[in-house]
């Protein structure tokens, strides 16, 4: 069993490299051995520490998909939704989509 320093240290990293959602990292741990207690004291000291943020990963994650893969609105509710981010934050990412450069509608 990997130590809570150790595995926190590994999470900072990882959330470092590109956004991460609650789901994403807290799978990681699970799959690292963590119990849920503490696997919930490192996600709390993520979010404390700006390393994990869904609201950021929200909309990043929407920007990133319209505009390089080219998936519209539905589809990227529907990935959101599988990585259980809230619905508020999912129409407020895809309400920016709307508001940009590049809408939805320009490329139909």
């Amino acid at each position: 069993m990997n130590t809570e320093k150790k595995l926190l240290n590994r999470m900072q990293a990882y959330c470092a490299r590109a956004e991460r959602c609650r789901f994403d990292v807290e799978t990681k741990l699970k799959q690292a051995g963590a119990d849920a207690a503490l696997c919930e004291r490192i996600l709390q000291q993520l979010v404390e520490e700006r390393f994990l943020d869904d609201e950021r990963f929200a909309h990043a994650y929407a920007r990133d998909k319209y505009c390089f893969n080219g998936w519209g609105p539905r589809r990227i509710a529907l990935e959101l939704g599988r990585r259980r981010i809230p619905a508020a934050v999912v129409t407020a990412a895809l309400s920016a989509l709307q508001e940009g450069d590049d809408k939805p509608e320009d490329t139909l």
